[in-house]
Protein backbone atom coordinates (compact mmCIF):
# COMPACT_ATOMS: atom_id res chain seq x y z
CA UNK A 1 0.00 0.00 0.00
CA UNK A 2 1.35 3.39 -0.97
CA UNK A 3 1.78 5.84 1.90
CA UNK A 4 0.45 9.35 1.77
CA UNK A 5 2.41 12.39 2.89
CA UNK A 6 0.86 15.76 3.45
CA UNK A 7 2.63 19.02 2.73
CA UNK A 8 1.66 22.23 4.44
CA UNK A 9 3.17 25.50 3.21
CA UNK A 10 3.44 28.18 5.87
CA UNK A 11 4.93 31.56 5.02
CA UNK A 12 7.27 32.91 7.68
CA UNK A 13 8.70 36.39 7.32
CA UNK A 14 11.46 37.05 9.84
CA UNK A 15 13.37 40.20 8.90
CA UNK A 16 16.49 39.53 10.97
CA UNK A 17 18.88 36.60 11.10
CA UNK A 18 18.09 34.61 14.23
CA UNK A 19 18.35 30.96 15.25
CA UNK A 20 18.63 29.70 11.66
CA UNK A 21 21.40 32.14 10.88
CA UNK A 22 22.15 33.81 7.60
CA UNK A 23 22.44 31.87 4.38
CA UNK A 24 26.02 30.99 3.49
CA UNK A 25 25.22 29.55 0.08
CA UNK A 26 26.75 31.07 -3.01
CA UNK A 27 24.80 33.54 -5.09
CA UNK A 28 23.49 32.17 -8.37
CA UNK A 29 21.26 33.47 -11.16
CA UNK A 30 18.69 34.53 -8.55
CA UNK A 31 21.19 37.12 -7.14
CA UNK A 32 20.34 35.94 -3.63
CA UNK A 33 22.27 33.94 -1.07
CA UNK A 34 20.07 31.02 -0.07
CA UNK A 35 20.08 27.61 1.58
CA UNK A 36 17.65 24.90 2.61
CA UNK A 37 17.67 23.87 6.28
CA UNK A 38 16.08 20.69 7.70
CA UNK A 39 15.20 20.21 11.35
CA UNK A 40 16.65 16.67 11.30
CA UNK A 41 18.26 14.23 8.87
CA UNK A 42 16.01 11.45 10.22
CA UNK A 43 12.54 11.29 11.76
CA UNK A 44 10.17 8.53 12.88
CA UNK A 45 7.64 7.71 10.13
CA UNK A 46 4.36 9.38 10.98
CA UNK A 47 6.21 12.49 12.17
CA UNK A 48 6.73 15.83 10.47
CA UNK A 49 9.95 17.16 8.97
CA UNK A 50 10.30 20.94 9.15
CA UNK A 51 12.22 22.57 6.31
CA UNK A 52 13.03 26.25 5.77
CA UNK A 53 14.43 27.96 2.69
CA UNK A 54 16.39 30.98 3.93
CA UNK A 55 17.37 33.81 1.57
CA UNK A 56 19.48 36.92 2.12
CA UNK A 57 19.41 40.00 -0.10
CA UNK A 58 22.77 41.82 -0.16
CA UNK A 59 21.58 44.35 -2.76
CA UNK A 60 20.66 47.99 -2.03
CA UNK A 61 17.05 47.52 -3.18
CA UNK A 62 14.31 45.12 -1.98
CA UNK A 63 13.90 41.98 -4.09
CA UNK A 64 10.64 40.16 -4.71
CA UNK A 65 11.28 36.42 -4.73
CA UNK A 66 9.20 33.27 -4.71
CA UNK A 67 9.90 29.73 -3.61
CA UNK A 68 8.34 26.55 -4.95
CA UNK A 69 8.82 23.05 -3.54
CA UNK A 70 9.03 19.51 -4.87
CA UNK A 71 8.90 16.63 -2.39
CA UNK A 72 9.66 13.09 -3.58
CA UNK A 73 8.47 10.13 -1.47
CA UNK A 74 10.29 6.82 -0.99
CA UNK A 75 7.08 4.88 -1.68
CA UNK A 76 6.53 6.56 -5.05
CA UNK A 77 5.06 9.83 -6.13
CA UNK A 78 5.49 13.21 -4.56
CA UNK A 79 4.04 16.66 -4.19
CA UNK A 80 4.62 19.97 -5.91
CA UNK A 81 4.03 23.10 -3.82
CA UNK A 82 2.70 26.27 -5.41
CA UNK A 83 5.12 29.22 -5.42
CA UNK A 84 4.87 31.57 -2.43
CA UNK A 85 6.07 35.15 -2.91
CA UNK A 86 7.52 37.69 -0.50
CA UNK A 87 9.73 40.75 -0.67
CA UNK A 88 13.19 40.46 0.86
CA UNK A 89 14.37 43.76 2.38
CA UNK A 90 17.50 45.45 0.99
CA UNK A 91 21.01 45.57 2.51
CA UNK A 92 21.18 42.19 4.21
CA UNK A 93 17.45 41.56 4.66
CA UNK A 94 16.47 37.95 5.33
CA UNK A 95 13.31 36.05 4.42
CA UNK A 96 12.26 32.49 5.24
CA UNK A 97 9.83 30.12 3.59
CA UNK A 98 8.73 27.17 5.74
CA UNK A 99 7.60 23.75 4.55
CA UNK A 100 6.25 21.05 6.86
CA UNK A 101 6.31 17.53 5.42
CA UNK A 102 4.05 15.16 7.37
CA UNK A 103 5.09 11.55 6.73
CA UNK A 104 2.99 8.40 6.96
CA UNK A 105 3.80 5.34 9.06
CA UNK A 106 3.46 3.15 5.95
CA UNK A 107 5.88 5.21 3.83
CA UNK A 108 9.35 4.75 5.29
CA UNK A 109 12.63 5.54 3.58
CA UNK A 110 14.43 8.37 1.85
CA UNK A 111 12.49 11.64 1.17
CA UNK A 112 13.91 14.41 -1.04
CA UNK A 113 12.95 18.09 -0.74
CA UNK A 114 13.90 20.48 -3.51
CA UNK A 115 13.34 24.23 -3.12
CA UNK A 116 13.58 26.57 -6.10
CA UNK A 117 13.96 30.28 -5.35
CA UNK A 118 13.30 32.71 -8.19
CA UNK A 119 13.51 36.45 -8.66
CA UNK A 120 13.20 38.56 -11.81
CA UNK A 121 16.82 37.81 -12.80
CA UNK A 122 16.81 34.04 -12.50
CA UNK A 123 16.54 31.10 -10.13
CA UNK A 124 18.55 28.77 -7.96
CA UNK A 125 17.87 25.41 -6.32
CA UNK A 126 18.63 23.73 -3.03
CA UNK A 127 18.06 20.05 -2.30
CA UNK A 128 18.11 18.11 0.96
CA UNK A 129 17.10 14.62 1.96
CA UNK A 130 15.84 13.02 5.15
CA UNK A 131 14.87 9.52 6.21
CA UNK A 132 11.61 8.40 7.78
CA UNK A 133 12.30 5.29 9.84
CA UNK A 134 9.87 2.73 11.32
Amino acid sequence: MMGVATVVLVLLVLPSATALGSPRGASDASRLRHRLVLSSPSIVAGGTEHAVEVARNEHPVPVEAWVSWVVTFPCGGGLIGDPVTQTIPANGGVARWRLDVATSTDCVGHYTIQATITDRRGSGQDEKTFDATP
